[in-house]
């Protein structure tokens, strides 16, 4: 018989039609027993059957990101030199197996269970926490939305998605193939409004360039339309003044 933390292992499997013979009998039967695990199965499968056309890239147009490169180049300029140098030296991401994408099913398949083992790793790690109750929350709201977004030219190999549900003030993202910065840098989160940037969380990554967060604006998520992730001071800023490494919507 497995044990607790082995069906919570199991649960993104079984969401996603990968476990067989015993274990999976197991697994039905500790779900007919234990509520909490219950609840992480709706939520994984809510991810999983969630409609392709939430998924789709969201890119802004050329005009758009134009627009945005020149307020970042603006801000850099009055950067002091120190600053300038540091960002124009830092290695570039990774590369990413981009081969997933030539077959959206299996994309999609692997996405889903990717972000569903990082979320529960970090909310076994995190049990009594607020973040935990909102990131259940956007992941079980039926109405949860989840967006593609791409990596720009200085981070090709990077991408993200982000879970959104109606009325949350907050929403879950999940990064993928970006490089580990050093301890006095981070990745910023964005929610633009009307083309502006309002600043959110800071972030670092694992080795691996991955990370899963809960990132929090200001407003109803729904008020949003872009999103976007910059290279800054570990500290935040106000407004973007690093390099664009994600951007989507717009």
């Amino acid at each position: 018989m497995a044990s607790h933390d082995q069906y919570q292992e199991w649960i993104s499997m079984y969401a996603l039609g990968g476990l067989s013979g015993p274990e999976r009998v197991q697994m039905q039967a500790h779900l007919s027993e234990c509520a909490a695990c219950r609840q992480r199965y709706r939520q994984a499968r809510a991810l999983v059957q969630m409609p392709p056309q939430a998924i789709e890239p969201v890119e802004p147009s050329p005009e758009t990101k134009m627009k945005l490169f020149a307020r970042v180049d603006a801000d850099l300029a009055r950067a002091n030199t120190a600053s300038q140098s540091r960002v124009a030296q830092r290695a570039p991401a990774p590369p990413a197996k981009r081969g997933w994408f030539r077959r959206p099913a299996l994309a999609f398949a692997a996405l889903a269970l990717l972000g569903l083992l990082a979320v529960a790793g970090w909310l076994l790690l995190n049990r009594s926490s607020p973040e935990q109750q909102q990131i259940a929350a956007i992941l079980s709201d039926p109405n949860v939305q989840k967006v593609a977004l791409a990596g720009t030219k200085d981070a090709p190999n990077a991408s993200a998605e982000i879970y959104m549900a109606p009325g949350h003030s907050a929403a879950v993202l999940q990064v993928n193939g970006l490089a580990p910065l050093p301890a006095d840098k981070g990745y910023e989160f964005w929610f633009f409004r009307n083309g502006e940037p309002q600043p959110s969380n800071v972030f670092t990554v694992t080795s691996t360039g991955t990370t899963t967060v809960l990132v929090n604006a200001n407003d109803k998520v729904e008020n949003f339309k872009g999103w976007g992730v910059t290279i800054e001071p570990i500290t935040g800023v106000p407004k973007p003044t690093g390099t664009i490494v994600i951007l989507g919507g717009l």
